[in-house]
């Protein structure tokens, strides 16, 4: 695999690991887009920056070809932001701008684009299938959270979830990430499985994403 560096430009600053043939290749990949924590946030102006987003998550562990994994850094509290401009609300969500750019501009399969990530960026997966779940083949938060009525909408498009937390977190509480799954389990069981980690607390991300079966997982959908 071959990691690049990409910073902030016309899009959020990244990294990117790239299959090692991908400049001979004339395919089309799977692309996992991994949403970092609020420990890994910053400007994505520089290496150093984006040196955090590969230190955890998928790209610590995958090294066998099989996907792009693009890691973008937003300086925000959130992945989804809202503002208001002469009295209008407005909600823009910084990794669905991101993953629309990514598909211009990598050669990804437009039908396996999945998206993950760890804490604030669990909760950003929620977020980015909720507000435009057209964008993905199926998620995996690690102890994020969501509501009900996310949940449900993320069911609602056909979106294929698999989510993790730990029993004993205390920073994202448990019930805090229930939500979300009830309202996908009262919508369609069959797109949700849940996995809780037993005695475990936030820190679970390293035992997500060290096993390989989420990453054959992944390539079981497409949009």
């Amino acid at each position: 695999m071959i990691t690049k560096f990409v910073t902030k430009n016309e899009t959020l600053g990244h990294a990117a690991v790239l299959p090692d043939d991908i400049a001979t290749s004339r395919a089309l990949y799977p692309c996992i887009i991994f949403l970092h924590g609020s420990g890994e946030r910053s400007s994505g102006l520089t290496e150093l920056d984006l040196q955090k987003t590969v230190k955890l998550g998928p790209a610590k562990y995958l090294k066998d070809n099989r996907f792009i994994i693009l890691c973008p850094q937003t300086d925000g509290w959130s992945w989804r932001r809202t503002q208001w401009k002469d009295g209008v609300k407005i909600v823009t969500n910084d990794a669905n701008e991101f993953t629309k750019w990514a598909l211009q501009h990598y050669p990804i399969d437009p039908r396996r684009v999945y998206v993950t990530g760890l804490s604030m960026g669990g909760e950003g997966a929620w977020f980015a299938m909720a507000d435009d779940p057209e964008l993905y083949a199926a998620g995996a938060p690690v102890c994020g959270r969501a509501s009900r009525t996310e949940g449900d909408k993320i069911a609602g498009a056909g979106v294929h979830v698999w989510a993790f937390h730990g029993e004993d977190d205390t920073a994202i509480p448990f019930e805090q990430h229930w939500n979300a799954i009830i309202g996908m389990r009262t919508r369609n069981k069959s797109l949700i499985d849940f996995t809780v980690y037993e005695r475990l607390g936030h820190s679970i991300w390293d035992k997500v994403y060290s096993n390989m079966a989420l990453y054959s997982w992944f390539l079981r959908y497409t949009r």
